[in-house]
């Protein structure tokens, strides 16, 4: 049967009385007509555009972008542990292991550019076994063969006569970082070949122009660059923060301002600030402004220094280092006061303090020889080691006037003529004119004799071995101010009425005067002169016999004290001063006490300083004086006179030592009377490892001072500052006596130990360019892969100071 069809669309249609074709809708009867068209789909209206910023910011991030890339944690956990560092604020983050490559999200909330893209990780060179290639040992080999047998018929056809010399580095050279911390070496243009030979990388650009030694100017450039790069480094950085402080420092001191501010800066935008480590960067920015007589410029900076110096921490010697500049840079534009309340409020001692010192002197004097340095300390260690500081930062920048105005304010003698000494001494390594050394002497001259007579000798010491006529001239006058002076008789213990009237008085300038005497003793010890140093080493013993009784005395009265008691004493004196009742007696024997007591504590310091000076004289070759001396006063009836001084300073284990003939060792061995010393385990070290140091045994050496460990009797933090102390004067010494380069491997050896290593790694370099050897440093830089970007930091600094100072 034929279905109806629909005339228009032509679909057969079941129904047979349909009027309209259920299709189209056309009528089923008639002409076929076209199917209505369908009305079109309403359009939604397109949202009206937003309206445009009136200001266009340049950091806006569209926040498509922010939403798709991948936000960094703070901390790292499960899942996000890959470390990634913001280049714009340097605020650390942590993703997961999949977003390498990918764009990610600061953790920082006030980042200005918070989206970057992570660094992606470096690609294996080896296949993965899903991956790994068919072999081609064959083909390869096959290949190498052929290459060798054609290369060797060319060379034998073509060889040139002469060898061919070796790429030079054109002076327009730059250096430019790899990702791999290496470095390569491109012209001007860019063209990242060398002299058209084609690139060369880190150690390998470095071996091919061994022979081209590039020029200081050339060296100070590349060390810039190379210290800037630094910063940037995140790969084994201990701190980045160090590495922009020593660049800032180097701007500064290579006169680039304007960008030593924007570092500077740059240390309160970190999260958390690190505003301490502006401090030094901004002193020397305001000694700079003060050299150019730039005071308001010098005023505002120090005001910026107080102020972030707030946030110095309270330990290490880095705070010390800031204290010492900061108040010295107070004292030069007269605000004395200001830098008196500063040192009083980050005092410090002991060992860490006399190795800031060390270090400071070095760096200001420009002279980088901590090892010269502390070789030359007085006999007596510094009874105020930052004021002495402070004293040397004035005078190596020439600061004679506010110097002196500040020294004659401070009431302690000893504090007052080291500090004078030492300012007089770094007068004479800058080669000021002798009008200004004249100043000082005077100024010291006029606070007493014995101050006068020990800036001489100090300057007699200092300069004995490079200037032997200044020396001796400089001793002529410390002689002749001591010999004016009466030495007084040495002290008598008082009886019980007399150590209860007695008064304290002020010693400080008899102390002066030992110490006078003994610098006057070495200078002449180390001229040969060993009567005339035996006989200073004798008036030094006398000045300090008559500020102290002996400790044999004070503790025999010690003793009858403790056996009667305070009663008894108190019966006595009621007795001796007529006293009416016992309330007055028991207050007259609790003065008694207290006066026995400081009596007490004078004697420990006269006995403590008669043996540094006897286990000195001993070490500069009078050592049978020395016996004589000791047996003297050992078998002396007298409790005033009678001393018991071996087991004190070490003196009985450095005599033990040092004694050669039997006879000698006899006497030792007498004084001892069975006693057994206790090592000097630092004297020992020194011993030991100062042989090591002249021969060049580098590897032995390093090994014997890492085996190092401290002793009970010495604490584990000045043991550590004593062998940082020591580990770097031998680094200066190698550098001195041998070359540049044993004194950097020697440096390279105590990988360990990287903030020392960083700070002998700045001072070798200073010093080995200072001396015209920074070519050296440059190579070793050039060819240590291994070397932190801290020690690199380091190295660079060093050699840009080494290289400003000898211009």
């Amino acid at each position: 049967m034929d279905l109806p069809t629909c005339p228009s669309c032509k679909q057969s249609v079941l129904d047979e009385d349909v009027e309209n074709c259920p299709f189209c809708g056309a009528p089923m009867r008639g002409k076929g007509k076209p199917a209505p068209a369908r009305a079109p789909v309403e359009k939604k209206p397109e949202r009206p555009p937003t309206d445009a910023k009136t200001e266009e910011d340049p950091f806006e991030v569209d926040r498509a972008v922010l939403k798709r890339a991948i936000r960094l944690s703070r901390k790292p956990a499960k899942g996000r542990m890959l470390r990634v560092v913001c280049p714009m604020c340097e605020t650390p983050g942590f993703a997961p292991d999949n977003a390498a490559g990918k764009e990610v999200r600061c953790a920082n909330p006030d980042c200005l550019v918070p989206v970057f893209t992570a660094p992606a990780p470096r690609k294996s060179d080896r296949p993965s076994e899903q991956e790994k290639p068919r072999s081609t040992t064959p083909v390869v080999v096959g290949t190498v063969l052929g290459l060798i047998v054609v290369a060797g018929v060319g060379y034998y056809l073509l060889r040139p006569e002469s060898e061919p010399q070796p790429p030079v580095v054109s002076p327009g050279a730059r250096v430019a970082g790899k990702p791999d911390g290496r470095t390569e070496v491109t012209d001007g243009a860019g063209t990242g070949q060398e002299g058209g030979t084609g690139k060369k990388t880190g150690g390998e650009q470095t071996r091919a122009t061994r022979n081209d030694v590039p020029s200081e100017e050339e060296i100070l450039r590349r060390a810039l660059a190379r210290l800037e790069r630094t910063v940037l480094d995140r790969d084994r950085n201990r701190s980045p923060d160090y590495c922009r402080r020593l660049l800032a420092e180097a701007l500064v001191e290579m006169g680039q301002f304007e960008t030593a501010r924007q570092h500077i800066a740059q240390f309160a935008r970190l999260r958390p600030p690190q505003s301490s480590y502006a401090v030094l960067p901004i002193v020397r920015l305001g000694w700079l402004q003060l050299a150019g007589n730039r005071r308001a410029e010098a005023a505002k900076a120090v005001d910026q220094a107080m102020q972030v110096a707030e946030s110095l921490p309270r330990y290490g010697r880095f705070p010390i280092h800031a204290a010492m500049q900061l108040a010295a840079l107070l004292i030069a534009l007269d605000r004395t006061q200001e830098a008196e309340q500063w040192l009083l409020g980050h005092q410090h001692s002991g060992p860490i303090a006399l190795h800031a010192v060390f270090v400071e002197a070095a760096e200001s004097l420009r002279l980088y020889d901590v090892d010269r340095l502390a070789a030359n300390a007085p006999v007596f260690t510094w009874d105020a080691p930052q004021t002495v500081g402070v004293a040397i930062v004035l005078g190596a920048n020439g600061l004679v006037d506010p110097a002196t105005r500040w020294l004659v304010r401070l009431r302690n003698a000893e504090s007052r003529a080291e500090a004078f000494a030492e300012l007089a001494t770094s007068l004479l390594y800058r080669g000021e004119p002798g009008s200004a050394l004249q100043k000082v002497v005077d100024q010291a001259k006029g606070r007493s004799a014995g101050e006068a007579a020990f800036v001489a000798a100090r300057l007699a010491t200092t300069f004995g071995g490079t200037d032997p006529e200044k020396a001796a001239e400089f001793a002529r006058q410390a002689a002749a101010v001591l010999e004016q002076a009466d030495v007084p008789p040495a002290f008598r213990l008082p009886d019980l009425v007399g150590i209860y009237r007695w008064k304290e008085n002020d010693v400080g300038p008899q102390f002066v005067m030992a110490k006078a005497s003994a610098e006057l003793a070495r200078f002449h010890a180390r001229q040969g002169d060993a009567a005339a140093a035996w006989t200073w080493v004798q008036r030094g013993l006398a000045y300090l016999r008559a500020v102290a009784p002996s400790t044999v005395a004070t503790d025999q009265r010690d003793r009858e004290l403790a056996q009667g008691g305070i009663d008894a004493v108190a019966a006595q004196l009621r007795s001796a001063l007529e006293l009416e009742s016992e309330s007055e007696a028991r207050r007259a024997a609790i003065d008694y006490r207290a006066n026995l007591r400081n009596l007490q504590r004078r004697a420990v310091l006269r006995q403590r300083l008669t043996a540094i000076l006897l286990r000195e004289a001993a070490e500069w070759g009078l050592l049978s004086n020395v016996l004589d001396e000791l047996q003297r006063v050992a078998g002396a009836e007298d409790v005033d006179v009678r001393e018991e001084l071996l087991p004190v300073e070490f003196l009985g284990y450095r005599l033990s030592v040092l004694a050669q003939t039997e006879q000698q060792k006899q006497i030792v061995r007498k004084l001892a009377g069975g006693t057994r010393f206790r090592p000097d385990v630092v004297w020992a070290a020194e011993r030991k490892t100062a042989p090591l140091c002249d021969s060049g045994a580098i590897d032995d050496l390093v090994a014997t001072l890492q085996r190092l460990a401290p002793d009970p009797t010495i604490s584990e933090d000045d043991f550590r500052e004593w062998k940082e102390v020591w580990m770097l004067r031998l680094a200066c010494r190698l550098a001195a006596r041998r070359s540049a380069e044993d004194a950097l491997r020697y440096v390279r050896g105590f990988s360990r130990q990287l903030v020392w290593q960083e700070d002998a790694y700045r001072t070798v370099a200073a010093y080995a360019s200072l001396h015209g050897a920074a070519a050296e440093v440059w190579r070793f830089i050039e060819e240590q892969d291994t070397v932190p970007p801290t020690g690199v930091a380091a190295l660079c600094r060093g050699v840009i100071g080494g290289l400003t100072a000898r211009r």
